[in-house]
């Protein structure tokens, strides 16, 4: 009766890896002598010793070379298909590595972008807030230096000698409409000019025989009292309220415009903030994944 002979090989230190080859069939070894029923588990790195399955569960290590031709040509063929499957997995691996490394630079560059659009952002917010800080301080000294004039005017005109604090002058002038004659250059209409009654006979009630009304501005007098406006020295203080009035209206102006622009750039501010934490979230959950 035949007997079937297993043989071994030294076992070196070789790494293997796992074929996935349930087929069993009969290995042969070179002279044909020895014959076993096994299924191929694993092929060493070097491709020189395989290892096979018995029925018996029992594991052996068995040189490439000591095995038929066609048991060669079968471990070959496994292992061409292996390091073909090996070889598209490892392309697959590379090309998923590729990927995610590209999606994690682009992510990374995104939160770069977006912490700088937010630091700009940071920077247009508080050179407003400090402009309109100093507007607001050059507005207040120039109410200041109003009501600095205000109290000075206040002052000149209490102390005036001219108007004593009336703000009016009243002078007597010559009068032009009757030549300070007191009378007018129009003819008495009740006497024609003559100064008499009718009959001759008096002298005319309305313009006592002069032959002319008496001048209704001076009233006889041929001066008549005119007021004036008194400066008070104040007319300088005016002036300079109305170029500092004109600046703070100036300051104002600019005040409401850099406030606009203020509310604008916090709102770009809060929008940055957002997209900045979306992006940060979003390289965060590639990093997660990687793990």
């Amino acid at each position: 009766m035949k007997k079937i002979v297993t043989f071994t090989v030294p076992l070196f230190f070789w790494f293997a890896f796992v074929v996935n080859a349930d087929e069993v069939r009969i290995w042969t070894s070179a002279n044909g002598k020895h014959k076993t029923e096994a299924k191929l588990v694993d092929i060493s790195k070097d491709g020189k010793t395989i290892t096979l399955l018995k029925a018996d569960n029992k594991e052996i290590d068995v040189a490439l070379e000591k095995l038929s031709k066609a048991d060669q040509a079968y471990v070959n063929k496994q292992q061409k298909g292996k390091d073909a499957k090996e070889e598209g997995e490892k392309e697959k691996k590379n090309v998923d590595q590729y990927w995610d490394e590209t999606r994690e630079r682009t992510a990374l560059a995104q939160v770069a972008r977006k912490e700088e659009h937010l630091e700009r952002a940071k920077q247009d917010v508080q050179s407003l807030q400090q402009r309109a800080l100093a507007l607001r301080e050059q507005g207040a000294a120039h109410t200041s230096q109003l009501k600095q004039l205000y109290a000075e005017k206040v002052e000149r005109i209490r102390n005036c000698r001219q108007c004593g604090g009336t703000r009016t002058i009243e002078t007597r002038e010559r009068c032009n409409d009757c030549n300070a004659t007191g009378r007018s250059t129009a003819n008495c209409g009740r006497c024609k000019g003559s100064g008499r009654t009718p009959d001759h006979k008096g002298v005319c009630s309305s313009c006592r025989g002069n032959g002319a009304d008496e001048c209704s501005l001076c009233r006889g007098t041929g001066t008549r009292t005119v007021t004036k406006h008194c400066d008070c020295g104040c007319t300088e203080i005016d002036l300079a309220g109305m170029r500092i009035q004109g600046e703070l209206q100036s300051v104002s102006n600019a005040l409401q415009m850099n406030q606009r622009a203020l509310q604008k750039a916090q709102s770009t501010l809060r929008r940055n903030q957002s997209e900045l934490q979306r992006a940060q979230n979003a390289s965060d959950q590639l990093n997660q994944g990687k793990k």
